[in-house]
């Protein structure tokens, strides 16, 4: 059974969600002063927020994501203005809903955060995974014509591109096309995770390896017969390089304060913003792991180096985003000669938030253009 973790900073909301969710999915009410320690113990597929007035939950989502990145999390409030509902996304939410969110609302929202999880069989999507990765410009076309071949194969992927190109997309894709779609798509960020915590949640924990620990397993164990992708690899420390690369020679990972060797079977697809051949020059990352998981490597070019994508890119978001939010705003030309004009330095990430900004105001004020005020670089 699917379970759900409710964090209700609003108050008076529990019975509210029993009554709207599945009868497939269960439900456990989380402290927000205790996120941590029962999140572990819970193991949910996917957390919903509801919080009011303020910028509490904006913490408590934070944490949220960098403790557990794997675990997918939904936003509720009474009143999510533009500016809330971004900085949602910003923090890494996959959806944002408003309160008293409608029965279907809630269960597309799920659906789409139960396939952020690697519930491939959600029923949500699109008939091909490779109609995600949206494009014509040469490169993207290389890209969809490469994934397929990649998906098939076990052996490790490299994923090189800047922040916010779509690199986790890409490996979701993989993920998607393989023999192993069925089974977990785990994710976790190197880079959002204190040193001291990165080798617990890699690897698992055993029952007083340190204060208060518990015994559980790590996303290799989560991940076992699926896929783990870890972005931001170039930001693993030195001695969890060592480690990470043992697991992957011998398919065996150790827990944290413990002696038996766990077998594993896990895709690997690493991630990274960094130059890693660079790196090893320097010493920073070892060559030993670098030739290890750059056996397979996908290049994704910045935003702005593929401008042609723009205005599909802008389309897809649209009409994604309308469905969403229950509206259907046209992008008019002056604003896609905005979106045309700028450098995206933040790439397809950062174009999606200024779409859904600029969706969202269209709907609160009742327009059916995009209007080239509405498209805002922040």
């Amino acid at each position: 059974m699917i379970k759900v973790a409710l964090i209700d900073m609003k108050g008076g909301s529990e019975d509210f969600f029993r009554l709207l969710l599945p009868e497939d999915v269960s439900m456990v009410l989380l402290d927000e002063t205790a996120v941590k320690v029962r999140l572990g113990d819970e193991r949910p597929d996917a957390v919903i927020l509801v919080h009011g007035a303020g910028d509490e939950w904006q913490g408590i989502a934070r944490t949220l994501v960098d403790v557990c990145p794997h675990i997918p999390l939904v936003l509720c409030s009474p009143d999510p203005s533009p500016h809330t509902v971004v900085r949602g996304m910003d923090l890494g939410a996959v959806d944002y809903l408003p309160f008293p969110p409608e029965r279907e609302a809630l269960h597309r929202a799920l659906q789409r955060a139960l396939r952020c999880k690697g519930y491939s069989s959600s029923g949500v999507g699109d008939r091909s995974p490779l109609e995600r990765l949206v494009g014509k410009s040469e490169s993207i076309v290389k890209i969809r014509e490469y994934v397929p071949l990649v998906a098939r194969v076990k052996e490790t992927v490299l994923i090189q591109g800047a922040t916010g190109t779509g690199k986790e997309l890409v490996a979701r894709i993989l993920h998607d096309l393989s023999p192993r779609r069925e089974m977990p798509f785990v994710a976790v960020n190197c880079g959002a995770l204190p040193p001291s915590l990165i080798e617990a949640e890699l690897f698992g924990t055993e029952e007083g390896a340190y204060t208060d620990a518990r015994r559980r397993p790590g996303l290799f164990e989560q991940a076992d017969n699926g896929t783990l992708f870890l972005d931001e690899v170039g930001e693993l420390p030195a001695d969890l390089q060592v480690k990470f690369l043992r697991v992957l020679e011998e398919g065996r990972v150790v827990r944290v304060g413990g002696h038996r060797s766990i077998r594993v079977d896990v895709r690997v697809v690493c991630a990274t913003h960094r130059d890693l051949a660079g790196e090893v020059k320097r010493g920073r990352f070892r060559a030993d792991l670098f030739y290890r998981i750059n056996v397979l490597k996908i290049s994704i070019p910045p935003l702005t180096d593929r401008k042609e994508d723009i205005p599909l890119l802008a389309s897809y978001f649209t009409r994604m985003l309308a469905d969403q939010y229950g509206c259907s705003p046209r992008i008019s030309s002056g604003a896609m000669d905005r979106l045309l004009s700028y450098d995206w330095p933040g790439n397809v990430r950062e174009l999606k938030n200024v779409l859904t900004r600029a969706v969202l105001e269209a709907r609160f004020r009742g327009l059916e253009m995009i209007t080239p005020d509405l498209v805002r670089f922040e």
